[in-house]
């Protein structure tokens, strides 16, 4: 079970078991770039190093922080230094530690770049859809 900041029990991973109206904000390294997520060896795809590096930052990152759950439609709004191959990479991160039900619940997404001076983290705010 997951607590929100709220107090509010969610079952792991969102599921559509809880829904909370606020928005929820997280923050979380910058992420590896979508072209350096897999190898590819012959005909399989395995994940690189440099994006197990990021999984395991990452998730060390969402469990120092508290967030509500949201089931159902979701736009999100992220900031990161550098507006390329990052969504991917942030959205499954979402959907792995239980911010958002399923990458496939987004119905708008904005990428705002960040100034030059904070090269070292992401922002994500995640609400209900409008």
């Amino acid at each position: 079970m997951l607590r929100s900041a709220q107090g509010v029990e969610c079952g792991a991973g969102g599921g559509g078991r809880c829904s909370l109206a606020a928005t929820t904000t997280v923050s979380l390294p910058v992420p590896t770039s979508t072209n350096q997520l897999y190898i590819y060896r012959g005909k399989f795809r395995t994940i690189s190093p440099k994006y197990r590096a990021w999984k395991r930052a990452a998730g060390e990152a969402m469990s120092r922080q508290f967030f509500d759950p949201i089931a159902g439609d979701v736009d999100i709004r992220i900031r990161v230094p550098d507006i390329d191959n990052y969504c991917k990479a942030l959205l499954d991160c979402l959907v792995e530690h239980g911010v958002i039900a399923s990458d496939r619940n987004v119905q708008f997404l904005e990428i705002e770049k960040l100034p030059m001076d904070d090269k070292s983290t992401v922002h994500i705010e995640v609400r209900p859809a409008q």
